[in-house]
């Protein structure tokens, strides 16, 4: 291994006091390669402290390019394992509901009638027993209105708990070929289309097959980070033209060779005769923990990307024509920011599920608050609130307070069926009953049924 390969290049370019430096704009480069630097420095980042100490001896030795296979495979076990739990879902064969409810206030002229109502929203699918179920319901203050129908191998039923004593059976309608139209319509991903680990993992083995052992170097050095010095083992992946043009050409065989890779990547020019600006990644080694990290342009002497992990605290920031993204992680929150010379969004989240999103532009501004966020193997649920204002033209505000979206698998709510009526053998005693029961539950809701009525 050539591993103390350009020292002198690597002691001039990593002075102490330079590696705070704002990261600049950087210039063109090819998005490929974007796509390597990004994998490799989110997966080294992830995996290097856990494997350093593995490979850390008594002669204080590393083979990097181990070092840099075993910190992606490492960082791959984190991954599956946070996606193994979470919920999957399929349509055809598990039985789901999805649910929602909100708030709205708004200062939309014509639609401010709608503010201080909650509307309930339900659909249910057992697709295997034929089975379907939605239901809605409004509520405002002490009065409520809802209703659920069923459907059951096509047979409908009508539940009004609050207008009719007993379901009614409203007869039959081929509902599920109307499903079945839908569903082809929609085409529908699968799980694996979704989140597919399998192709993560063929793509960290070819990013692990295109290492060159004889491109790493490694050195012994004191940097300035944070404003304190720290001696720490500097270990540097040479991305020169040689070695990009023979990792693209790595990159396009491994490709071709597997027909799931290739159907994905079929838009994907990659040609192996062009290489662009010479670039390292550079990873910085203090006490078995990594400190820090960048990705530099050799020739321009730029870093394109800067990561510090000192005390617990992650920080990534990278500028690029314009736009700057920067990403702090700590034991307890995640911050990620992202802005260009007019729009910005950023995002905090703690690990307890709860955070903000906001979104900023000369036209809107959008803030979500998310009060918890569940995600098991048979459930996925968001509780939040949403401000939205318009900026262009004419300006109003929308409030969603107290949101909440529920996806499950399972039973869900549908009619009891045992005792239904005809829709037939309702009396017009039944009707009117009904009709003074909407009039008081509208009432209820401050509508005038009489005045409306009027007005059409």
């Amino acid at each position: 291994m050539n591993e103390n390969a350009n020292m002198d290049n690597l002691n001039t370019r990593m002075e102490p006091n330079n590696f705070n430096d704002q990261p600049p704009k950087a210039k063109s480069s090819k998005g490929l390669l974007i796509v390597i630097i990004l994998l490799l420095i989110a997966l080294i980042g992830g995996g290097v402290y856990y494997i350093y100490q593995k490979h850390n001896n008594s002669n204080n030795t590393i083979n990097s390019v181990q070092l840099y296979k075993d910190s992606l495979n490492s960082a791959y076990t984190t991954i599956e394992d946070m996606f193994k739990n979470s919920f999957s879902l399929d349509i055809f064969n598990d039985s789901f509901s999805l649910d929602g409810s909100i708030t709205l206030n708004t200062d939309i002229p014509d639609a401010e009638i709608l503010n201080g109502f909650k509307l309930d929203l339900m659909g249910g699918l057992d697709y295997k027993n034929k089975i379907v179920s939605v239901k809605a319901g409004l509520s405002k203050n002490t009065t409520n209105l809802s209703a659920l129908i069923t459907f059951i191998n096509n047979k409908g039923y009508l539940e009004c708990k609050d207008i009719f004593t007993k379901p009614i059976y409203l007869g039959e309608q081929d509902i599920f070929t109307s499903i079945d139209e839908a569903l082809n319509k929609i085409e529908l991903p699968t799980e694996k289309e979704v989140f597919n680990l399998e192709i993560i993992q063929k793509l960290k083995d070819i990013v692990i097959n295109t290492l060159d052992e004889n491109k790493f170097t490694t050195v012994n050095e004191t940097i300035n980070l944070e404003g304190k010095d720290y001696n720490v083992t500097t270990i540097t992946y040479h991305m020169d033209e040689e070695n990009q043009k023979r990792t693209k050409s790595l990159i396009k065989e491994a490709l071709k060779n597997d027909t799931e890779l290739s159907e994905i990547f079929s838009s994907l020019d990659i040609d192996e005769n062009e290489a662009g600006e010479n670039f390292d990644i550079v990873t910085y080694i203090y006490k078995n923990k990594l400190i820090g990290a960048n990705i530099y342009l050799v020739d321009a002497e730029e870093k394109v990307i800067n990561l510090t992990n000192i005390d617990d605290l992650l920080k990534i920031k990278m500028e690029n024509e314009g736009v700057t993204l920067n990403l702090e992680e700590k034991s307890n929150s995640f911050s990620f920011s992202l802005k260009d010379e007019e729009a910005e969004f950023t995002m905090d989240i703690n690990k307890n599920g709860s955070g903000n999103l906001s979104f900023k532009s000369p036209e809107v501004e959008v803030s979500f608050n998310l009060k918890n966020i569940t995600n098991t193997a048979n459930e996925i649920s968001l509780d939040f609130d949403l401000k939205m204002k318009n900026k262009e033209g004419e300006v109003y505000n929308i409030n969603i307070d107290n949101a909440h979206l529920n996806l499950k698998k399972g039973t869900f709510t549908s009619v009891n069926t045992s005792d239904a009526v005809d829709a037939d053998s309702i009396t017009e005693t039944e009707l009117s009953n009904a009709a003074e029961k909407i009039r008081n539950i509208l009432s209820g809701f401050g509508i005038d049924i009489d005045s409306l009525l009027e007005n059409y």
